[in-house]
C-alpha cells in the first residue's frame, strides 16, 4: 500500500471536537462581554442575589450535620464539666460535713471537760485527769484501759469518776496505763447510801450498761424510784457522797426478805471518754464538798 492512500485524518473515535485554543478565546470573549454587561447594567448582584436564594436550601441542608456535630460535642463537654461540678460539690459537702461533726465533737469534748473540771474541784483530795484509750474486748467483763498509769500517781483501788457519778475502780496498774472495772461488772460491789433517807445498802452489778441490782434492803423500806443511791465511803476505796445511780424501780418480794430494787448508773458507763482517777487513801474517808 503506497503512502498517498493512507488517510490522513484522525478516525472519529479520536475526534475531540473543538480544539482548546478556541475554546479559551470564546470563554475570554464572553468574559469580557459579562464584564461589560456587568458594568453597563450591573447585573451581577442580581444574579448573585437569584444564585444565593437558589442554593440557600442547599447550603442549610449541608450545614445540618456540622451543626448538629458542634451541637453534640457542645451537649458532652457541658455534661462532662457539670459532672465535675456535681463531683466538687459533693466532695466540698462532705468536707463541711466532716468540719461540722468534728466541730460538735470538740464542743461535746469540751463540755465533758468543763464538767469534769468542776467536778474535780469539788473534791478535797487530789485527783488524776484521764481519757479512755479502748474497751476491753472481752464479754464477760466491763473494763476500761485508761491512758494514766503508776508513772502518773494511779494506784490499784482508786475510784474512777466522771462528770455524772461513779464509773468504777482501778483493778491493774501499769507503768503507763491501768484498768479500771466498771461497776456495772458482775465482779463489782459498791457500798451506797441513800441520798434522800440515809438508809445504807450494797450495790451490784449486773454486767448490763443501764441496771445495776440494790440488794440486802428488806421488804417495806423506804426507798422509792428516782432516789438517788452515794457512796457510803465504808469500803474505803470511794470518797463519801459519790453520785453513783439512780433507783428506777422497786418490788417487794413475798418469798424473801429482801426487795427486789434495780437501779441506773448516772456515769455514762457506755460512752465516757474522759475520766478522774482518785488515788486510794487507806484509813482516810474523802467527802466530797457539796
Amino acid at each position: 500500500m503506497s503512502i498517498a492512500t493512507l488517510e490522513r485524518t484522525p478516525p472519529a473515535f479520536f475526534k475531540q471536537g473543538t480544539s482548546a485554543f478556541t475554546k479559551l478565546v470564546l470563554l475570554m470573549v464572553l468574559s469580557v462581554l459579562l464584564m461589560v454587561a456587568d458594568r453597563q447594567w450591573t447585573w451581577g448582584p442580581q444574579l448573585r442575589n437569584v444564585a444565593a436564594t437558589v442554593l440557600q436550601p442547599l447550603q442549610v441542608a449541608l450545614a445540618q450535620p456540622v451543626q448538629g456535630a458542634r451541637w453534640l460535642a457542645g451537649y458532652l463537654q457541658g455534661l462532662h464539666q457539670a459532672q465535675q461540678s456535681i463531683a466538687q460539690l459533693e466532695q466540698g459537702l462532705l468536707q463541711t460535713s466532716g468540719r461540722t461533726l468534728s466541730l460538735e465533737s470538740l464542743q461535746e469534748e469540751n463540755q465533758a471537760l468543763r464538767e469534769l473540771l468542776g467536778l474535780q474541784q469539788s473534791l478535797s483530795q487530789p485527783s488524776i485527769g484521764a481519757q479512755v484509750v479502748y474497751q476491753v474486748p472481752d464479754p464477760l467483763r466491763q473494763q476500761w484501759v485508761i491512758n494514766r498509769g503508776a508513772r502518773h500517781g494511779v494506784t490499784p483501788g482508786a475510784a474512777v469518776v466522771d462528770a455524772h457519778g461513779v464509773a468504777g475502780q482501778i483493778t491493774r496498774v501499769q507503768p503507763w496505763s491501768a484498768t479500771a472495772t466498771l461497776v456495772i461488772d458482775e465482779q463489782q460491789i459498791t457500798p451506797v447510801r441513800n441520798a434522800r433517807t440515809g438508809q445504807y445498802g450494797v450495790l451490784y452489778g449486773l454486767g448490763t450498761a443501764d441496771l445495776l441490782a440494790l440488794r440486802y434492803t428488806p421488804n417495806g423500806s423506804d426507798v422509792q424510784p428516782g432516789d438517788i443511791l452515794v457512796t457510803s465511803g465504808t469500803d474505803g476505796v470511794y470518797p463519801i457522797g459519790l453520785r453513783i445511780a439512780e433507783v428506777v424501780y422497786v418490788r417487794p418480794q413475798a418469798d424473801a426478805s429482801f426487795a427486789d430494787i434495780g437501779a441506773k448508773p448516772l456515769a455514762a458507763v457506755d460512752a465516757t471518754q474522759f475520766l478522774l482517777v482518785m488515788p486510794r487513801q487507806d484509813g482516810a474517808q474523802v467527802e466530797v464538798k457539796p
